[in-house]
């Protein structure tokens, strides 16, 4: 009995050590970069002594915005692309802001839905063309900030990781947002009632992988 018993847990760990080398393979992590965890301050939150002061600014080619919009038989996802920002780390604090390019935004579907996240139903582009993120600190793993979309602005936290490589800082995460906040209430079940499958999930789906190079 003793043997048995000794063998199925030979076996139970074996598995579970092969269960974790092979998840690891997936867990993707900023490098040469270690968060520390010091109190907020009102704007700025301190990030770690090893990187540079300076002004970082956003490399658009390198940055990438995607977003997933979910209703109960379907969903869509696309990307929207960075038009300017600059991240800047002094001392301790890091601030800074991005600016998103509403003209850009884009779907698997093409042209026609394209058209529809342009209109006044959802970004009114026309008449808001940029989307901005106000960065005002971070702690570790949570970007803090101000987000206006249609000149509304909404205070916003993110789960996000913030890293250096080189002369680069690097903010990756994933992260939804409630769109009715910003008043874009187009076939939303919290808004209107009888839409059926014609409601439209107020929660958007985001992945931001954003890149910054220090000036010279």
């Amino acid at each position: 009995m003793k043997n048995i018993i000794t063998v199925l847990i030979g076996v139970a760990v074996v598995y579970l050590g092969y269960t974790w080398l092979d998840a690891s393979q997936y867990k993707e992590q900023l490098p040469n970069f270690e968060i520390t965890n010091p109190p907020l301050t009102e704007q700025a939150s301190a990030v770690n002594s090893s990187v540079m002061d300076g002004v970082y600014t956003v490399e658009q080619n390198e940055t990438e915005l995607n977003w997933t919009g979910r209703a109960p038989l379907k969903s869509h996802y696309g990307t929207v692309a960075a038009d300017s920002g600059e991240v800047t780390i002094l001392g301790s604090t890091i601030s800074g802001f991005v600016n998103f390019d509403m003209q850009s935004i884009s779907s698997e579907v093409g042209e026609d839905l394209n058209g529809h996240l342009k209109s006044a139903d959802f970004f009114d582009v026309a008449s808001y063309p940029m989307t901005r993120l106000e960065i005002t600190g971070y702690s570790p793993e949570e970007l803090r900030g101000n987000l206006t979309i249609k000149g509304i602005t909404q205070p916003v936290v993110l789960p996000v990781l913030l890293g250096v490589q080189g002369d680069a800082v690097y903010i990756k995460g994933s992260f939804t947002l409630d769109r009715t906040l910003w008043e874009i209430e187009y076939n939303s079940g919290s808004i209107f009632s009888d839409l059926g499958d014609n409601i439209i999930n107020d929660e958007i789906e985001f992945e931001i992988d954003l890149k910054a190079s220090k000036n010279a």
